[in-house]
């Protein structure tokens, strides 16, 4: 019984791990697009000289 349970740690472990790095890359697009946006709000302002 003890040689069932042994594997499923380590497949419940390599699922958390692909998408904990799936959720970190989609997390990741969302939070440059919204630094893109953003630029073009500044860019549109003219607050972008004074950041640079």
């Amino acid at each position: 019984f003890n040689q069932s349970i042994d594997p499923r740690p380590e497949y419940i472990r390599v699922i958390i791990i692909e998408w904990s790095i799936h959720l970190v890359r989609t997390v990741s697009l969302d939070t440059q697009r919204s630094l893109i946006s953003a630029r073009r709000c500044k860019d549109l302002d003219g607050y972008n000289q004074q950041v640079y």
